[in-house]
């Protein structure tokens, strides 16, 4: 997922600097940016008792930051822990930008907890937040499937039209069937 060296921040030498610094007890200061990177690398190699040290360490850094409910948010639903997953997702929305990322974790959040009317939620606030037509089309798509995988035609059906509805005639539309 990362490069040795991503955005010029060197992923490796962090992780060892945040290590070695945790094994002394005295963790210093991390950038939002650096301790974002290392949470990831965390993620990625499914350490999660690393990765809530990170966000314990973010917030005791930066105590208003919006992006430490949206990590615990994460690593809850990486671990499966869908309520707690979506209590904190909630804490974040209150909070965080609203970015496609955050949209899609948002969609899968709500739909993994059954929280269907959150998500639709999430999606009315995305649409009216989304840069462009497209990325409006792009997020009913991705939340009708969600739908459609939990066998939710009824309220797929009017995303997907709402979704089609936003884009101009001239874009291109593609359709696909399931077998």
């Amino acid at each position: 997922m990362f490069s040795h060296e991503e955005d010029g921040i060197d992923v490796e030498g962090l992780r060892q600097q945040f290590e070695a610094e945790r094994a002394a007890g005295r963790l210093g200061y991390f950038s939002l940016a650096e301790l974002e990177h290392l949470l990831e690398w965390y993620l990625f190699h499914r350490l999660y008792p690393q990765a809530y040290e990170v966000i314990q360490h973010a917030a005791s850094l930066y105590q208003d930051a919006p992006e430490v409910p949206f990590w615990r948010s994460r690593v809850a639903f990486e671990r499966e822990r869908y309520a707690e997953a979506y209590l904190h997702a909630m804490a974040a929305l209150e909070k965080i930008l609203l970015t496609a990322e955050v949209y899609n974790h948002f969609i899968e959040v709500c739909m993994a907890a059954e929280r269907v009317d959150s998500a639709l939620y999430v999606f009315d606030l995305w649409w009216e937040e989304a840069p462009t037509p497209a990325e409006k089309a792009r997020a009913a798509a991705f939340l009708a499937e969600e739908l459609l995988v939990r066998k939710q035609a009824e309220e797929a059906i009017p995303i997907l039209w709402q979704g089609l509805g936003g884009l101009p005639r001239s874009a291109p539309v593609f359709c696909c069937a399931a077998g």
